[in-house]
């Protein structure tokens, strides 16, 4: 939770990210995670977040065999050790209607795999996360 470190670690990754970073503010970066984090429904997650879980699954729909993989950029454990709560990070600045729609297909798509009753979409530029539910 300190910015000088969140700066220094951000001006690190950009300078040895394979992608054009001379855009991209060190400092404006590490503001971004602490508002971030600091979001009332991933402040009530931290403690039991747990990054990067790869995710696989597989199972029956309309006779065909589905299978789900990928990795959930975080998820919230439950006491008992289940998956309670499935995050994803999205750094878009104005994401269309469409993509977030596409965002809500991936996270639903993990909620079933994890057997996760919630999503989060959290919109990092916006400072807003959004809600996925399991659908019927």
């Amino acid at each position: 939770e300190d910015a000088t470190a969140l700066t220094t670690r951000a001006a690190k990754l950009s300078a040895t990210c394979e992608m054009d970073t001379d855009e991209l503010d060190p400092a404006e970066l590490a503001a971004t995670v602490l508002r971030t984090l600091a979001l009332p429904e991933i402040a009530a997650l931290r403690p039991r977040l747990i990054p990067e879980l790869a995710v696989h699954a597989s199972f029956t729909a309309e006779d065909e065999e589905q299978v789900i993989s990928g990795i959930a950029d975080a998820v919230a454990l439950a006491p008992d050790g289940s998956i309670e709560v499935v995050v994803d990070w999205k750094s878009d600045v104005a994401p269309t209607a469409e993509t977030v729609d596409g965002y809500r297909t991936q996270v639903r798509a993990y909620l079933q795999a994890t057997g996760a009753q919630r999503g989060l979409i959290v919109l990092m530029t916006a400072g807003t996360a959004l809600e996925v539910v399991v659908t019927a």
